[in-house]
């Protein structure tokens, strides 16, 4: 049994991440990974049974990361419109500094294949969790979380494309004014 090597590990998951970006899961190989690795295609089976396995593997741990450097830092318990805002923001910036990661779950965004897996992990009912405390404390308008989600997150997805590619950073003012006319779309003044 081969030793695992937490190094070769990284570069394995970064080495797949790029690629992905690069010709799409279709597209990569598990020689494709071991030749920009350096390693041989045996050495991959060491860490994953299966390239099934491993893009799976490495989609919820990207998750689980933006999940931990986002919605987790934040206190839910605190004003709605400041808890929404800091995820806004902390979203938009976690893209901005983790393009390739982004990409690489924007494959999997109409996947019909891992539904029922995100339903199951902390980081899909963590979200949907806030949104459902703010519409049960009537805090934002009760319309489908679906919808609400996307109204705050495909903003923000399309300002980081917009950075990607052209390389327009906004700054915190611009940031803010953005998330304050979405709020005015999703706040219960009732």
């Amino acid at each position: 049994m081969r030793k695992k090597s937490v190094e070769k590990e990284e570069k394995i998951k970064k080495t797949v991440i790029k690629l992905t970006r690069e010709f799409g899961f279709q597209g990569i190989s598990m020689s494709k990974i071991a030749n920009e690795c350096g390693i041989s295609p045996s050495s991959i089976y060491t860490y994953y049974n299966s390239k099934s396995e491993m893009i799976h593997s490495i989609y919820h741990e990207i998750r689980e990361k933006r999940f931990r450097d986002i919605v987790e830092q934040v206190d839910s318990s605190i004003v709605e419109k400041v808890t929404l805002y800091e995820i806004f923001r902390g979203y938009y910036f976690y893209l901005i500094g983790n393009e390739d990661e982004y990409y690489f779950i924007k494959q999997f965004s109409s996947c019909p294949c891992l539904i029922e897996e995100i339903k199951l992990k902390k980081y899909e009912i963590s979200e949907s969790s806030v949104i459902d405390k703010f519409i049960k404390d009537k805090k934002i308008i009760d319309f489908d979380k679906g919808i609400l989600h996307s109204l705050l997150a495909s903003p923000i997805e399309r300002m980081a494309e917009n950075y990607y590619i052209h390389g327009t950073l906004l700054n915190e003012k611009e940031v803010k004014f953005t998330f304050d006319l979405i709020w005015k779309g999703i706040c219960n003044n009732s």
